[in-house]
């Protein structure tokens, strides 16, 4: 039977009308590829902390590796969805208009070549969520909204005060003494001198934009952008709809570029700070990779969790992908002698999933309100992407499972451990994408091992 899912239907459309419809000025050139180089292939990678990937090798062997990925449409998005989906783009007009519109955001990114994709993802740490999440521009102080960037503008920042532009090799005028300052950040931030609006306070120009690009072609940005920027979707999930609603797998190549290059580099971030100091101690035991886990590490996962089931089919089968990377030194991670799109998804899954999991198995015992709830759901996820019954597992019986945190935080307390409108909302989407679900999969079933426990004669 087919069954009609409202909250998927009202997704696709909210994610249509989010997309922005004019053309930005963000093109592939040799200048910006230069550029792009110089900043993300020019060093090694940092080093994987061992005490993380031994505890990501671990969950990998126990709870992923058994239960490898063998088709894709088995998350949020089942064929049968994809199938009416496509119906419905021949017989109404309003679902075609719709479709051109997905297909503008993904055909923008279609044309950037393999290499360009590939050199676009950072590849040191993205160490910070703004330049300075407390105090803004170094000259007129602020907060996280104070200085925008772009797409257009890498590795710069524009006061949206001043007017000045803030980079490493920037020169500026100390507004106390009048001399001029020349900006240095090599990735570890810059610190302002005396004369400066917060003198001591770092500014993390480089190590912001890295969180940037990331967010920009995977989730959705922290800080403020300029206006001339590609508004569209996530350019990875504009590739991943277009793929799934024309079977083009062209589409799905450039989304494969950007999902394996981050799977290669995932394993080798170690998260990021916000910059005031108490706060980030005490968040370093749920710091996660890419971001931390108030929210950016979890839209990320969410996001390459779905888009890794919308185009496994033709990822898996990607013979000139395998091609691309290898001429980049790609390991032959499965030791069959030559790389293939085999070792492309066992890429993604131990080296994007596997460490994922070990930050969900960190993080969900310790972390508190609406932390927890988004970490479960970036577990619902992976537990629709992936096929391991270890992970569905967890939702129902692994520590602050989700029967507790319904009764316990939701039912019983009626909100959070603070009192915030904002944060309360979407605690309240997560719920009611919990349903979506839980009507698209049976996650628990009799068969679980403590119900065989408490039902045993």
């Amino acid at each position: 039977m087919c069954v009609v899912r409202p909250a998927v239907a009202l997704w696709l459309v909210l994610l249509v009308l989010a997309s922005g419809r004019a053309q930005p000025a963000f093109r592939e050139d040799s200048t910006l590829l230069r550029l792009l180089r110089r900043e993300h292939l020019s060093r090694p990678l940092p080093p994987v902390e061992a005490t993380r990937a031994a505890r990501a090798e671990s969950l990998w062997a126990l709870e992923l590796e058994p239960w490898r990925k063998t088709s894709g449409f088995t998350g949020m998005f089942s064929r049968e969805d994809v199938q009416r989906a496509r119906r419905t783009v021949r017989n109404h007009a309003w679902a075609r208009k719709e479709l051109r519109l997905i297909r503008q955001d993904a055909d923008f990114w279609a044309r950037f070549s393999d290499a360009f994709l590939y050199a676009l993802l950072p590849t040191q740490n993205p160490r910070a969520l703004t330049p300075s999440q407390y105090h803004g521009c170094p000259i007129h102080g602020g907060n996280r909204t104070t200085l925008e960037t772009s797409l257009e503008h890498p590795y710069r920042y524009r006061c949206r005060v001043g007017g000045e532009w803030w980079y490493d090799g920037a020169r500026v005028v100390n507004p106390t003494t009048g001399d001029t300052v020349v900006v240095h950040d090599d990735g570890s931030g810059w610190v302002a001198p005396e004369g400066f609006a917060n003198p001591g306070e770092s500014y993390y120009f480089k190590g912001a934009y890295r969180l940037y690009l990331i967010l920009k072609l995977f989730s959705h940005p922290y800080g403020p952008e300029i206006h001339d920027t590609y508004r569209g979707l996530p350019p990875v999930q504009a590739l991943a709809f277009a793929y799934a609603l024309t079977g083009q797998s062209r589409y799905a190549h450039k989304a494969g570029v950007l999902l394996n290059r981050i799977a290669q580099l995932y394993p080798h971030f170690d998260g990021l700070k916000e910059g005031y100091a108490a706060y980030d101690r005490w968040k370093a035991p749920i710091r996660g990779y890419v971001g931390e886990a108030s929210g950016r590490e979890q839209g990320f996962l969410n996001s390459v969790a779905l888009v890794y089931d919308l185009i496994f089919d033709a990822f898996s089968r990607d013979d000139s992908l395998a091609a691309f990377f290898a001429a980049r030194g790609f390991p032959d991670l499965d030791g069959d002698g030559r790389v293939t799109p085999a070792d492309l998804t066992l890429n993604v899954e131990h080296n994007l999933f596997g460490f994922a999991l070990e930050f969900i198995d960190r993080t969900i015992p310790i972390a508190p309100g609406d932390f927890l709830m988004s970490t479960h759901s970036s577990l619902i996820h992976m537990a629709g992407c992936l096929p391991s019954p270890k992970l569905r597992q967890r939702l129902f019986e692994g520590p602050n499972n989700l029967p507790l945190l319904m009764s316990n935080s939701f039912f019983r307390d009626g909100k959070w451990w603070y009192d915030s409108i904002g944060y309360s909302l979407h605690n309240s989407e997560h719920i009611a994408e919990l349903a979506e679900w839980l009507n698209r999969f049976e996650l628990y079933t009799s068969e679980g091992p403590v119900r065989q426990i408490v039902s045993f004669p």
